[in-house]
């Protein structure tokens, strides 16, 4: 049987299972992001500080809110002859997605203000709800 699974299947990466690192979703940041229900309306608060409203992206389909958000910072330093070149660059991109039903698709409103987007979703009335059609087996 060991000549079926050569001996790098039997290295220490293979012990353990990978996801099982305590380290491995350490460098990943998510935005912090708190939803509050009304009977009225959804309020979804997310922190996205450093971003700008044009890098901003929110989407409503299917029941699901889809908050996206881009950052992208690029930094050059040239010395007096220009002979010495330092140029940085660094990305980091936000993609949250939440359920969330009973929603008026025309009624969903968002502000971004320091740093904390604000996006409210009126829910639809009992009155504008679908309703159940039953239809008659002949």
């Amino acid at each position: 049987m060991s000549r079926l699974f050569p001996a790098y299947f039997r290295s220490p990466l293979f012990k353990e299972p990978f996801f099982d690192d305590p380290d491995f979703f350490e460098g990943i940041e998510y935005p912090s992001t708190d939803i509050k229900e009304s009977d009225e309306s959804y309020t979804v608060i997310a922190d996205l500080p450093g971003m700008t409203k044009e890098n901003i992206e929110v989407t409503f389909q299917d029941n699901v809110l889809t908050i996206e958000a881009k950052h992208e910072v690029s930094t050059e330093e040239k010395d007096d002859e220009k002979k010495y070149i330092r140029r940085e660059r660094s990305s980091k991109h936000y993609k949250r997605q939440y359920v969330l039903k009973n929603v008026k698709k025309e009624a969903v409103s968002a502000a971004y203000e320091n740093g904390v987007l604000t996006i409210t979703l009126e829910k639809e009335t009992k009155e504008s709800l679908p309703t159940v059609h039953k239809i008659e087996i002949q």
